[in-house]
């Protein structure tokens, strides 16, 4: 190195600007970074020169280096009270060469004001949105512990707007919270189907999941069949996700899934799920009870609150056309109703031709939020439905 550099200025420049070897034993600024509960997370030997960002980027490579997973991409570093920006040098700092610096990893919070005018800006209504990659990692973070503080069965009263499938039809939605209001200002509950078979399910959800972190009282968000690593890989969204940023993604947004609520009970009269009832729901507190992170399993409780359908001719309990999950007849959901003294269960799941369909007589409604959807041949109408404050 020393001819090679002693003879190219080019090189000379290069060596100059290299950051020391993180070599422990040499000199250099010793880096402690520890998690917020103080315990150490790693030691890195860096130089003056080192930027906030270059310390992110060693602090992945020693763990990467450990087998350990840890998403650094998603915290913010600081030192006491004091946020570092990733572009602050250890000089502008004043951390000198020798000294013994501890700094803490937090939680980075995704930039909302930042990301919601790009979701409804006039190029993203014709054109997918240009959210950044790291932007929408730390959205389902946000929303995974947001979710991960929720109840499997949310217990909530009305005025609220219960919305059906909505499948990717990103337009519609936009259009959907500009005839009944944003969340800010107008509380919602959606039954899942988020993702999948519509031209836009990441636009979707990001949408959906930023209002979520923005208001997350006003939007209540469950969980659908689709919303799952199954499903979400054959029916469109873990295409869009790799097409437009990487499988990593994808992965990111099935764990999210994993933690969301399947169940709500709105001012204590209706049952709201994505998919309808189970033989083995004999108690609400077994919804309670579910543990997360959760796959969809292929048969259960679960299962059936993400799958099931109305057997609508039929009575007792059968085999799902789909495949998967039960029927229920007109007699299972009544006897339901009444067991639990509620008023209905409202479901979507289910493409219905005027947006909503009644079963049971009228103890069962299935709702459906997407005008002209494939799956139809002929034009069909979008519903929602309006709890008031009194039920």
């Amino acid at each position: 190195w020393t001819k090679l550099v002693a003879g190219d200025p080019v090189l000379l420049s290069l060596f100059a600007m290299a950051d020391p070897v993180d070599d422990l034993s040499a000199a250099g600024i010793k880096v402690r970074v520890l998690n917020l509960a103080g315990s150490e997370v790693a030691e890195l030997l860096v130089s003056g020169r080192t930027s906030v960002k270059e310390i992110k980027r060693k602090l992945e490579q020693r763990l990467k280096e450990e087998q350990k997973f840890f998403p650094v991409c998603l915290q913010d570093l600081s030192c006491g009270h004091q946020k570092l920006e990733d572009a602050s040098s250890c000089e502008s700092l004043s951390w000198k060469d020798g000294d013994d610096v501890s700094i803490y990893l937090t939680r980075s919070s995704v930039d909302i004001e930042k990301c919601l005018p790009i979701l409804w800006s006039a190029e993203s209504r014709s054109k997918a949105a240009a959210l950044e990659f790291h932007e929408i990692e730390k959205l389902c973070a946000k929303c995974e512990e947001i979710f991960q503080h929720e109840p499997m069965l949310l217990e909530t009263s009305g005025p609220l707007t219960v919305v059906g499938n909505i499948h990717g039809h990103f337009e519609q939605l936009l259009k959907l919270f500009e005839q009944f209001g944003t969340p800010d200002k107008r509380r919602y509950l959606f039954l899942g189907g988020y993702v999948n078979k519509g031209p836009r399910s990441l636009d979707t959800t990001c949408l959906l999941f930023l209002y979520k972190a923005q208001q997350p009282e006003n939007l209540l968000l469950l969980r659908s069949n689709h919303e799952e690593g199954q499903m979400s890989r054959i029916y469109g969204f873990y295409d869009e996700c790799k097409k437009r940023h990487s499988v990593h993604l994808w992965k990111n947004f099935c764990r999210t899934f994993n933690m969301m609520p399947v169940c709500a009970l709105v001012n204590e009269k209706i049952f709201c799920v994505h998919g309808g009832i189970s033989p083995e729901l004999k108690n609400l507190d077994q919804i309670r009870q579910l543990e997360r992170p959760c796959a969809v399993p292929e048969s259960g409780l679960l299962c059936d609150l993400l799958w099931a359908d109305p057997a609508r001719g039929g009575s007792g309990w059968g085999e799902n056309d789909r495949g998967v999950s039960v029927t229920f007849g007109a007699d299972v959901a009544k006897d339901f109703v009444t067991k639990f003294k509620l008023e209905l269960i409202c479901r979507s799941h289910e493409v219905v031709e005027d947006g909503v369909a009644y079963f049971a007589d009228w103890t069962v409604v299935t709702l459906w939020s997407v005008l002209r959807f494939k799956a139809m041949e002929t034009p069909h109408i979008a519903a929602v439905m309006v709890v008031m404050e009194d039920g």
